[in-house]
This record gives structure tokens, C-alpha cells and sequence, in this order.
């Protein structure tokens, strides 16, 4: 066997090593993976008619409805998973949640523990009851967002994860970055509503008989405009619109790279 040959050689076993070395590893980290310890953080509050309800998260969904009267109910629930049962109790003991309520504002922040590596994972979902006329705030990183009925302004932030809302009242700022969003609104409010993603599609559904300035954009898809009387007021085409809907009114604009634009009347 020439030198050249028996080096190449050596080289290939040594990748071979390397890469069976790093999928064991994998697996080693798969498999430490599989112990878990959670609890329950539940808090109530009182809110005077207006206030705002803050939820700001890293790793875990968040869903709200809405109720009558003026309580606020959070339930969080926490979940460590770790290479062991007393990894994963004493990582869930350190993952903190902080408070800050007044009648008027209740701000709720979880502080997960920094350095956890590769055998450790956090995530903790809340579960929020609000008043009708509360104002919210929800923000994560890694989860989606699912709420019904709030009749205060919104806004709704995560980077992956996809976002839902029905019934709303209030105007509307939702984005994300790896997810669709679908929001489902009983009227326009003055403020308006801006809804945006990257990666997923829009859909936004609204009272036909609504009043508003539309405006659709997509780069990679297609815009459409259904059961709705939209007068255009600008560019037009398969991948934006611009629209009076009944006159026109406060400012509509949904927003895509990836996915598609849909405007539907109800």
C-alpha cells in the first residue's frame, strides 16, 4: 500500500470514529433526557376595567380566555427534564417565576436557569383566565399563543411557535417568525391591526361589514381577499393589495415572506 493511500485511509477511519463517537453522544443525550420533575404555580388577582395582564415567557405556550368580572387566575406549569430525577428536581427548583401586580397591571415573568447544558430542558405552559375588558401582553420564545375573547388591545409576540386569537374587541399587533397566525376579530378597532410572520401563513377574519384600509404583502405566495367589499386605493397583484374595505378606516395590514395572505369576511 503506497503512503498516500494508507494516509487517506487513516483519515477515513478516523471521520468514521469521530462521527460514531458524536452519534453516541446523541444518544446519550436522547436518553438522559427521559426524567422529569414538575409543579403547579398558580396566582389570583384583582384587575380594575381597562388594566393590562403581562405574560412574558422563554420556553412554553401560553393560551388566556376570557371570563365576567374583574379576577385575573394564572396557573403555570413547570416541567424540568434532566439526566436523572434529582437533576431534573433541582433544575426545576431554580426555574423562577417573578410577579409585579397592581389593579391596574399585572406583569408575570419567567426567569429559567442559565449554564443547564445538554442535559437539561425547562418549559413551563401558562393557563390565564382574564376579564373581557383586560389589555394583554403575551411574549415567548419558543411556544405558541392561544387566546379567546379579550376585549382590550393586544399583543402577541413568540419567534417559533404559532398564534391564534378568536372573538377579539381590541386592536391587534401579533407577530412571529416560524409559525402561522390566525386571528379571528368581532370588530376594527380604531387602532387598528397589524398581524406579520416570516415562515407560515396569515389569515385574518373580520365582520364583512367592517370599515378599514387594507393592506396584504407576501413574497413567496399569494394574497386574497374573500366575502368582503374592498374598493382597491393602490398596487394590486397576486402578492399584495391594497384596499378601501366599505369606505375605508383604520389601518389593516397582514404581512408574510413565506406563506400565504388571506382577508376573510364573516
Amino acid at each position: 500500500m503506497s503512503r498516500q493511500r494508507g494516509g487517506v485511509l487513516i483519515v477515513r477511519m478516523a471521520a468514521v470514529a469521530v462521527a460514531a463517537l458524536v452519534l453516541a453522544g446523541c444518544d446519550i443525550v436522547v436518553e438522559s433526557l427521559n426524567s422529569q420533575a414538575s409543579d403547579e404555580w398558580t396566582r389570583r388577582y384583582t384587575l380594575a376595567p381597562g388594566g393590562q395582564v403581562e405574560i412574558l415567557n422563554v420556553n412554553g405556550a401560553i393560551e388566556v380566555r376570557s371570563s365576567e368580572g374583574t379576577t385575573v387566575e394564572v396557573r403555570a406549569v413547570r416541567t424540568a427534564h434532566g439526566a436523572s430525577e434529582q437533576t431534573a428536581k433541582e433544575t426545576l427548583g431554580r426555574v423562577e417565576i417573578k410577579e409585579t401586580a397592581t389593579p391596574e397591571q399585572i406583569r408575570i415573568e419567567t426567569n429559567t436557569p442559565r449554564g443547564l447544558g445538554a442535559l437539561s430542558r425547562v418549559t413551563v405552559e401558562y393557563h390565564v383566565v382574564v376579564p373581557r375588558t383586560a389589555k394583554l401582553r403575551l411574549r415567548t420564545d419558543n411556544g405558541s399563543l392561544k387566546m379567546s375573547g379579550v376585549g382590550g388591545a393586544v399583543k402577541l409576540e413568540t419567534t417559533n411557535g404559532s398564534i391564534t386569537a378568536e372573538q377579539l374587541g381590541g386592536a391587534v399587533d401579533a407577530g412571529t417568525t416560524n409559525g402561522s397566525v390566525k386571528i379571528d376579530v368581532d370588530t376594527v378597532a380604531k387602532d387598528g391591526i397589524q398581524i406579520e410572520t416570516t415562515n407560515g401563513s396569515v389569515e385574518l377574519r373580520l365582520p364583512s361589514s367592517s370599515k378599514a384600509d387594507l393592506v396584504g404583502r407576501c413574497v413567496n405566495g399569494s394574497v386574497h381577499a374573500s366575502n368582503l367589499n374592498v374598493e382597491s386605493g393602490g398596487e394590486t397583484t397576486r402578492r399584495r393589495l391594497e384596499g378601501r374595505l366599505n369606505g375605508g378606516g383604520p389601518r389593516v395590514e397582514l404581512q408574510t415572506t413565506n406563506g400565504s395572505v388571506r382577508f376573510v369576511g364573516k
